[in-house]
């Protein structure tokens, strides 16, 4: 358990303003002002407890709540703005307007830009002014003007630039963002609402030309401010000037009286206009009280998730004071990892960061469905889909209910290869026909997900309800919901003529940053915050993660049109701003701590940086507290996978003794080229049969063009059967015979859901596979006629054939079997012939080389081929039988020879061609009994090859870790 140091806590800052608001305001005549709204749950807490008569409790806003209560105005949420904004753009730019889906690309990054320059009391007209003269500058912004450096900068600088189209695009633009400004401003007055900006300057407005009285009556507190916009300091300065206004600032004097300390940049000049009151000064002393504060990097987010957690876990055991220990995140993305990896103890829990829709599944569900929908498309007059858009679906977990329907619909696509699936296979449920039913009228997609969605909510709510990651996901389904409704709701009358990619950026825009508000006890049990949410509060232990620099403070900035160097120069927030507000939270979540303990991620993947938080290295070298750092290491070690050695036990040798009788298995010459090449894959594939899994790809493998050529010629040549075959027979065979038997194949082997009354229209790169089989069936039918005139005596012909074993051996023999392509009768001997769609011919210097891998040639076309002229020869003893391969890449070639031929070992002579196995067989027999004898073997396991070329495409290689 981790050790606890006592020391006297000071009080809580917003109990300290309790004490003294309820001493000099008992009867209430205050109005309290926080900067949010979970401040004022805990004042009241606070407030509360040190009451002891019954009182009426003092009205309670947020500062914004208060500007409405001066202006009238309702503050609607960013999409409803975003659909005011451009109709504003729209009167404004006329022709030149984009669309409105081009507009919410941007839109919300204008809306952002005048908000800040009426929070910074900016004056557009001078903001968003064209100069285009040097003296008009100067004259403007005088140069012993510090601020407005800037300002002649940019200016300058672009009157300086050459002309661009670039250029000329900025200062069209730029040129009507102040009559944008006005008429946006305009619109939303006649309206009664006000983006939050436009309300805190109309509030300041009214206060101005009407006076106080009118609006703000009575004695105000605010508290727990730092970083003020030009409203509220001037809404300050009003009510100061009145007496109508105490300020409770949360300081501490090590950053307080350190005037380089960044933490203190706004504070400083705050207290200074508005000083607290007299009698008030929060007790803390960050230096003096020196909390301990545990730095700790380790490799991993999910490290840091559980890490968190179990340090928490600790912190509760050692304390008995409620609301003692809170779990802060800087990086809302950690929140499921550290829900998924708090201990048990922790079960009394409060969230108050929010879940980001954004990481939920059903965000990613979302955008699946509509990628599905945008890409659907009708052919032959019915809807389909492209198969990859409905595996995704398929695959979701959300979809993990229909387990039946998905196998089945699985099953069905992969099995007919279905590139284009039709809709009305996906939709032979009701579950199913809800999530794949087409949509037809873009009107419909909001009200289509909403039912989605509906679904969704009644199958989780009818499982594991006290599942928590359950419960976030039944809440972020109702978030998203609401959402949905809300957008439907103002969409225009023209929606229905909306892109799908519009819509899908409007719903991203919406839920990008949308939060999932969850349920707990906000004033017990552990609490885990995001920063912004910490404002005003204290606790005895706090857990920081990540601390990471660029998340803590973060780097990144929101986007904006006004250029850095005017944001500057008219006082609106920069870079620096934003890393003052960090270090303010940062340092205040400590000053009142007993312990700390601050997590950073040391790997360098994701978006953390690898590195610790510059406010991390400022408290381990500036030492105002107690700190320590540890870097937890993971020690990882690459070792070589282990070998896979399968022994011969009782039941691998009952499945080998299948082969061992006449009327059982047979070794097709593919399993024993298997064996050869690697004894593990043989044991894969035929003792343990394991399957891979079959994937539906775009990409035809080099087996299924075989299977198609292999079929193409069954088709072309079975008319053919047992028919003598001459040069003009084979002339006579049209191009629409060929194409028909290449159809036949395609709809055989790849189109199998096409009906037998409609023709194949092959799609994507079985267009091209189409002509390539057509040529090579034209090539192979030219070359058949230098065996003009022959007899086709067998066609996929099977071969059968029992190899008996000496008398000494376990065994009396094994039956090997397999199918010829083709075998043709000329001129007193036989042909047996084999097509090979890859590879190409090696030299052969002995039948040695076809019963081992070591030398590094692929020669199962050799073996295969000298297999089956030796079951033919045993069927057919006394006859000539010539081997043939057709390697269809080499038969294009002049001097393309279909022949096997055997060089003399260690001469320069060239291949003899083998026109006849018979001199081969007795040696081809006996090493062939020596490999199944080696099969059998029960003390020869089955082991991998050590030629690891060879595992580069083999299916099972994940298996053995050779990747």
């Amino acid at each position: 358990m981790t050790n606890i140091r006592i020391v006297d806590m000071p009080q809580p800052f917003l109990r300290e303003v309790a004490d003294h608001i309820y001493r000099h305001h008992a009867n209430g005549d205050v109005v309290l002002v926080f900067p949010n709204r979970r401040s004022v749950f805990f004042f009241r807490k606070h407030l509360g407890e040190m009451i002891d008569r019954p009182l009426l409790m003092p009205e309670s806003f947020t500062i914004s709540e208060l500007f409405s209560r001066i202006t009238g105005y309702i503050v609607p949420e960013t999409l409803p703005l975003l659909f005011r904004l451009y109709d504003a753009y729209q009167q404004v730019f006329e022709n030149h307007a984009e669309t409105i889906d081009e507009f919410v690309a941007w839109g919300e990054t204008l809306l952002h830009d005048f908000d800040d320059t009426d929070k910074y009391l900016v004056d557009a007209g001078q903001l968003f002014r064209n100069l285009t003269d040097i003296k008009e500058i100067e004259q403007l912004f005088q140069p012993e003007e510090d601020p407005y450096q800037g300002i002649r900068a940019f200016w300058k600088h672009l009157i300086s630039a050459r002309n661009s189209d670039e250029k000329e695009k900025f200062l069209a633009f730029w040129n009507k963002l102040h009559p944008l400004y006005l008429r946006f401003r305009e619109n939303l007055t006649a309206a009664g609402i006000a983006y939050e900006g436009m309300n805190s300057r109309e509030a300041i407005a009214k206060l101005k030309t009407s006076g106080i009285e009118t609006f703000l009556p009575g004695h105000y507190c605010f508290t727990g401010f730092n970083a003020l916009n030009a409203c509220e300091r001037e809404l300050f300065r009003i009510l100061k000037a009145e007496g109508k206004a105490s300020f409770y600032w949360d300081t501490d004097p090590w950053y307080m009286d350190n005037t380089w300390h960044e933490a203190g940049f706004f504070l400083r000049k705050n207290r200074k206009e508005f000083p607290s009151p007299d009698d008030f000064m929060p007790h803390s002393d960050f230096a003096t009280s020196r909390p301990e504060v545990q730095i700790t990097g380790l490799p991993s987010s999910t490290g840091l998730a559980a890490s968190a957690g179990r340090s928490a876990s600790a912190m509760l055991e050692g304390s008995n004071t409620p609301l003692s220990t809170a779990i802060v995140l800087a990086d809302e993305n950690l929140l499921i990892p550290l829900l998924q990896t708090l201990p048990e103890q922790c079960n009394a829990y409060n969230v108050s960061i929010g879940f980001p829709v954004r990481e939920s599944q059903v965000y990613t569900f979302l955008f699946q469905w509509l990628e599905l929908q945008k890409n659907g498309k009708d052919h032959k007059g019915k809807p389909c889909y492209y198969y990859r858009h409905v595996l995704s679906l398929l695959h979701h977990p959300l979809l993990d209910s229909l387990k039946d329907e998905k196998k089945e619909a699985l099953e069905k696509i992969t099995t007919l290869k279905m590139i284009r699936v039709p809709a009305e296979l996906l939709c032979q449920t009701s579950r199913m026909k809800t999530i794949f039913t087409p949509v037809a009228d873009m009107r419909t997609l909001p009200s289509r997900l909403r039912d989605i969605l509906v679904q969704f909510y009644r199958e989780n709510m009818s499982g594991e309800t006290a599942n928590p990651l359950r419960t976030i996901e039944c809440e972020t389904i109702l978030t998203v919901y609401l959402a949905l409704q809300h957008l439907e709701d103002l969409l225009p009358e023209s929606a229905g003529t909306l892109l799908p990619e519009t819509y899908m950026r409007m719903l991203r825009n919406v839920l990008q940053n949308l939060h999932v508000p969850l349920s707990g006890e906000p004033l017990q049990g552990l609490q885990i915050l995001g920063l912004l949410e910490t404002r005003n509060l204290d606790f005895e232990n706090v857990i920081i993660l990540p601390a990471n620099e660029g998340v803590l403070p973060r780097t990144s900035q929101p986007s904006s049109f006004i250029p850095q160097n005017l944001r500057y120069g008219f006082g609106m927030p920069t870079a620096e701003h934003q890393d003052a507000v960090y270090a303010y939270y940062f340092y205040r979540l400590l000053q009142r701590a007993r312990k700390a303990e601050i997590f950073w991620n040391t790997s360098a993947s994701g978006p953390d940086s690898g590195k610790m938080s510059r406010f991390a290295y400022q408290l381990l070298y500036e030492q105002p507290c107690q700190v320590s750092v540890n870097t937890a290491r993971m020690n990882v070690r690459f070792q070589s996978p282990r070998p896979i050695v399968i022994e011969k036990g009782p039941e691998v040798l009952q499945r080998l003794s299948l082969f061992t009788s006449r009327d059982g298995s047979r070794f097709s010459p593919s399993a024993l080229a298997d064996y050869i090449q690697c004894p593990l894959l043989f044991f894969f594939r035929y003792i343990a049969r394991v399957k891979p899994e079959e994937e539906l790809t775009e990409e035809p493998d080099a087996g299924i063009f075989g299977t198609l050529f292999h079929e193409t010629m069954r088709k072309l040549y079975g008319s053919f059967r047992h028919q003598l075959i001459t040069e003009e027979i084979l002339a006579s065979v049209s191009p629409e015979q060929i194409q028909n038997a290449v159809d036949h194949a395609l709809r055989l082997h790849v189109y199998k859901h096409v009906p037998d009354d409609q023709p194949v229209e092959p799609e994507g790169q079985f267009i091209i596979i189409r002509n390539v089989l057509k040529e090579y069936a034209l090539k192979v039918l030219e070359t058949d006629r230098t065996f003009c005139p022959y007899t086709l005596t067998g066609l996929e012909q099977s071969l059968a054939g029992f190899v008996e074993m000496p008398c000494n051996k376990p065994v009396k023999g094994f039956m090997l079997g397999g199918n010829a392509d083709r075998i043709i009768s000329h001129d007193g001997k036989t042909i047996i012939i084999d097509y090979k769609t890859g590879g190409r011919k090696e030299t052969l210097t002995g039948l040695d080389m076809l019963f081992t891998s070591e030398h590094g040639k692929d020669l199962r076309y050799a073996f295969q081929i000298f297999f089956y002229c030796y079951l033919y020869s045993l069927a057919n003893e006394g006859r000539v039988v010539q081997p043939a391969v057709y390697f269809l890449r080499e038969m294009f070639n002049e001097t393309f020879d279909p022949s096997i031929g055997i060089k003399e070992p260690g001469t320069k002579s060239n291949e003899t061609p083998v026109s006849d196995f018979s001199p081969f067989m007795h040696e081809f027999e006996e090493k062939l009994r020596r490999l199944l004898l080696e099969i059998y073997e029960p003390s020869l396991p089955f082991t991998q090859t050590s030629r690891q070329k060879l595992c580069q495409f083999c299916s099972f290689r994940e298996v053995c870790r050779r990747t």
